[in-house]
C-alpha cells in the first residue's frame, strides 16, 4: 500500500518524509539541548534510557532521511522517460517461407 501511495502522488510522500525527518531530528536536538542533564546524570537507569532513546531517534531520523534521499534520487532518474536501445543480440524471427526457399 505504501508503494502505491508513493507512486500515486510523490509530492505527498515527499512532504511526509520531510516532515518526519525534521520532527525526529528536532526531537533529538531537544533531547540533548533542552532536557536537563541533572535529571539523568548520576542515575544509572535514566542515563541508560537517555542514551538508548538518543540512539533510537538517530536511527529513525537517519531512516527517514535515507528514504527521502532515495526518493529524490529516483525522481531524478525516471526510467519511464529513458528510451531503451534495441537489443542487438537477439535473433530475428525467420518466416517459414524464407526457410523453405
Amino acid at each position: 500500500m505504501a508503494t502505491r501511495c508513493s507512486r500515486a502522488d510523490p509530492s505527498l510522500s515527499r512532504a511526509i518524509l520531510i516532515g518526519l525527518t525534521i520532527f525526529w531530528t528536532l526531537r533529538m536536538v531537544m533531547q540533548w539541548g533542552f532536557y536537563s542533564p541533572a535529571i539523568w546524570r548520576g542515575h544509572r537507569f535514566n542515563t541508560a534510557m537517555h542514551y538508548l532513546f538518543s540512539a533510537i531517534w538517530i536511527y529513525v531520523s537517519t531512516g527517514f532521511a535515507v528514504a527521502l534521499w532515495m526518493q529524490r534520487s529516483a525522481d531524478t532518474f525516471d526510467t519511464r522517460s529513458v528510451r531503451r536501445a534495441p537489443n542487438r543480440n537477439t535473433q530475428r524471427a525467420v518466416s517459414p517461407r524464407r526457410l523453405a526457399a
